[in-house]
C-alpha cells in the first residue's frame, strides 16, 4: 500500500492513510497495525485534534468520518465512530481553522466546513 498522508498521534506513533485503510505504525518497534474499522476503506486526508484525541478521516466516497481515540491509540476495538457525513463524497483534504472552530473539507464537489461538533452537518460552500 503506498501511503497518502500521515499525522503524527504521539511521540512514538504515526498514522497513516492509504488506499486499503488506515494503519498506525509504531516508530520505536518499527511494527505496522491495520484499524479494522477501516479497512478496504479508501482514504485521503487526515486531521487530529490532540486535546479531543479525535481524528479525522477523508475517504474516497464515505466522505469524512470522525473517531474518539483511546489514550492507547493501539487499542483499535476501542476506537469510537463519532461521525460520518456527505456520503457519497470524496474528502481529498482536510485543515482545522481554529479560529472558526471549523474544519474545512475540500471535495469532489467544493469546498465544505464542517462544525466539529457531532451531529452537525457541513456545510457546502
Amino acid at each position: 500500500n503506498y501511503v497518502r498522508n500521515i499525522i503524527s498521534l504521539d511521540a512514538n506513533t504515526l498514522l497513516t492513510a492509504t488506499e486499503d485503510g488506515a494503519y498506525l505504525f509504531d516508530i520505536r518497534a518499527r511494527r505496522w497495525l491495520a484499524v479494522p474499522d477501516l479497512q478496504g476503506i479508501n482514504l485521503f486526508s487526515l486531521g487530529w485534534e490532540p486535546a479531543r484525541r479525535r481524528v479525522w478521516l477523508g475517504t474516497y466516497l464515505h466522505g469524512v468520518l470522525g473517531f474518539d481515540l483511546p489514550a492507547n491509540p493501539y487499542d483499535v476495538a476501542r476506537w469510537t465512530r463519532v461521525q460520518q457525513v456527505l456520503n457519497g463524497f470524496t474528502v481529498l483534504h482536510l485543515y482545522d481553522d481554529p479560529v472558526r472552530r471549523l474544519l474545512w473539507l475540500s471535495t469532489d464537489r467544493g469546498l465544505a466546513a464542517l462544525n466539529r461538533r457531532v451531529g452537525t452537518n457541513p456545510t457546502i460552500r
